[in-house]
């Protein structure tokens, strides 16, 4: 009796499963046939309005949930608008939970302000917070047709999330941020692939995504500032650096750095702001034979001669890239207030720095 019990229970619950796995089965599709899942948007502004640019994911049901990528544009007065126009000409809500990235221009990231360009994923409760924004010197839907080759925004994005701290929407999009939103600049690159194919006689040309090093640095939307690969590595190493080679002078081998922390003290000296700074500097031995102290020099040396390159660089565009402004304000007040009260444009100008590096190497 007790046997048939069970038997009966689970017949029930095979039925029960069935029915269930058929009715997801129909409205899987259904669902999908009602969003646009974005993988990625870029954002330009020309001369009479804007551009928003889409990668489209369309899912293939019969080889399970497929990246079956398509381009759509549209142009028009307003970004909202753009992006209003795409979701009425591909008839389906736009839904950016799995949004890759973000293309934006150098022009439109010059001239507006960036949280209104991103106001779309302010009103979007449904976004990938962790999207990375990145900039290019050319249009964003140029970046975005990109897409049959290998370095793809796709593929460009998980790589660059692996290599530094690059800023995501949830950074771009946090109110009241302090904290520079640094956007790595794409551009592209071109190579003759051979055609195997008898009857095409000529080659084709390919283009692919590729990152120099080179960032859009943005502070509170007022300071913008295009860095290089070696601005960023010297002014970081007053924050915290990762991954830096170095050429040293008497060596072969570049060093690498591995990473740097930085202890920062402000001080007011007679009117002159000045910073303290503690570096501490890791390094990875490169060959077991060098001599550890010359190799220790070596290095302080040229974290030293970066150092005041990045720090110059910084006065000369009065670009307070770490917020030591705050550090100040916090530590100096009333010294700090009345500096500000008399050349509160040009307080960052006269600051000075003074630097203890300390050297630890790795085997």
């Amino acid at each position: 009796m007790k046997n048939k019990k069970q038997k009966l229970y689970f017949k029930i619950f095979i039925i029960v499963l069935l029915i269930v796995l058929s009715q997801r089965a129909v409205l899987l599709p259904i669902q999908f046939s009602s969003i646009a899942v974005v993988n990625a948007v870029g954002i330009d502004k020309l001369e009479t309005g804007y551009e928003v640019s889409m990668q489209v994911i369309t899912p293939k049901f019969e080889t399970g949930v497929i990246k079956n990528i398509t381009y759509y544009s549209s142009k028009d007065t307003t970004i909202s608008k753009c992006f209003q126009n795409l979701s009425v000409n591909l008839g389906k809500n736009l839904e950016f939970a799995h949004l890759n990235a973000v293309v934006l221009s150098n022009n439109i990231i010059e001239s507006e302000n960036l949280s209104d360009i991103m106001s779309i994923f302010t009103n979007s409760k449904a976004s990938n917070q962790n999207a990375l924004i990145v900039a290019t010197p050319l249009l964003a839907s140029i970046i975005l047709q990109v897409e049959k080759v290998e370095n793809t925004i796709y593929d460009i994005a998980n790589f660059l999330n692996k290599l530094g701290s690059f800023s995501t929407l949830k950074q771009v999009l946090k109110k009241d941020n302090n904290t520079p939103i640094l956007l790595p600049l794409l551009e592209l690159s071109s190579s003759n692939i051979v055609n195997n194919n008898e009857e095409v006689e000529e080659n084709t040309l390919q283009q692919e995504i590729k990152y120099n090093g080179a960032m859009f640095f943005i502070l509170k939307n007022e300071n913008k500032q295009i860095l290089t690969k070696e601005d960023w590595e010297n002014i970081s190493l007053l924050n915290n650096a990762k991954n830096i080679f170095l050429s040293l002078d008497g060596f072969n081998e570049e060093v690498l750095v591995t990473n740097t922390s930085a202890k920062v003290k402000p001080l007011v000296y007679r009117g002159i702001p000045r910073l303290y700074t503690k570096i501490v500097v890791n390094v990875k031995k490169p060959n077991e034979n060098i001599n550890s102290e010359l190799l220790k020099l070596k290095i302080k040396l040229k974290i030293q001669e970066k150092l005041r390159s990045g720090f110059l660089m910084l006065k000369e565009n009065s670009l307070d890239a770490f917020s030591f402004w705050e550090l100040f304000y916090a530590y100096e007040n009333e010294e700090w207030k009345l500096i500000l009260s008399k050349e509160q444009e040009n307080y960052f100008a006269k600051l000075e720095l003074f630097a203890n590096i300390k050297v630890n190497i790795k085997s």
